[in-house]
């Protein structure tokens, strides 16, 4: 699948920046500004203005900034053979893709992190379970987002397994790329703990961090090139983050991606 054929993304709270170091993704070269400082969680950014950016520098993170990402499990070596995946499920996702278009203004509009973490605990933690579809969905009525999360991670959970049955690949760690567990984003950390539960028994997979005090450009570009150096990868629709990964991957001739398709 090709580039074009990703979906534009909501406008969200950036966690994503730019690509070399000294270089930062303050505003294009006329100048025009890419991100709103100082509204809802880091900002809001326009990301169509973030992808001309990006294609106008035609820019790589080099080894010394994708370096800085170290997995939890410290087991894992980027230096070998690894599975990316680009888990887009955070709250924000979670309220857009359910269509909460008022709810989703209030998330990015909020001028507070405890409004955010409030809204992330009422609408975006963990749903309590049912068998029953009707009764699971009474007992979170106001857990519309985490209800659509759920039903985003059986396509997660079946592109995972396709990669793992090419050559060599079943063995391979896997990398767990989001913004999910990061601080303010703690509410949604059952969303990947739900992902890794269903996968095998023996598979490793790992969420990760940047390592040191950077800034959001340099742990955006990190993340990016977790994703661009993979033996393997699982992209989004609708993000232009997976969108950018999608491009380098391309240029660089490495395996095709499986992409997921949000519903």
């Amino acid at each position: 699948m090709g580039a074009a054929q990703f979906k534009r993304e909501p406008r969200r709270a950036l966690h994503r920046g730019s690509f070399q170091p000294g270089l930062r993704l303050d505003a294009l070269p006329d100048g025009q500004p890419l991100c709103r400082k100082g509204v809802g969680p880091g900002g809001i950014c326009d990301l169509q203005k973030i992808k001309k950016f990006l294609e106008t520098k035609k820019m790589v993170p080099p080894k010394s900034i994708v370096s800085r990402w170290v997995p939890r499990d410290r087991s894992v070596n980027l230096d070998e053979p690894y599975i990316a995946v680009h888990l887009n499920l955070d709250c924000d996702w979670m309220i857009w893709g359910s269509g909460g278009g008022h709810l989703y203004r209030r998330y990015v509009q909020a001028h507070t992190t405890r409004e955010t973490a409030r809204i992330s605990r009422q609408h975006c933690s963990r749903p309590k379970h049912h068998h029953d579809p009707a009764k699971f969905a009474l007992l979170n009525q106001e857990k519309g987002p985490a209800r659509w999360a759920f039903r985003q991670l059986p396509a997660y959970v079946k592109a995972i397994n396709e990669l793992r049955r090419r050559p060599g690949a079943d063995r391979l760690p896997i990398l767990i790329i989001t913004a999910i567990g990061k601080p303010g984003h703690e509410a949604t950390q059952w969303v990947v703990d739900e992902l890794v539960k269903r996968l095998p028994a023996n598979v490793v997979a790992t969420q990760g961090a940047v390592a040191g005090a950077v800034g959001r450009e340099v742990a955006a570009a990190a993340e990016l090139g977790v994703l661009r150096h993979a033996t393997h990868a699982v992209l989004v629709t609708g993000s232009t983050f997976s969108e950018v990964a999608m491009r380098w991957r391309t240029q660089s001739n490495q395996s095709a991606p499986v992409v997921v398709r949000l519903i």
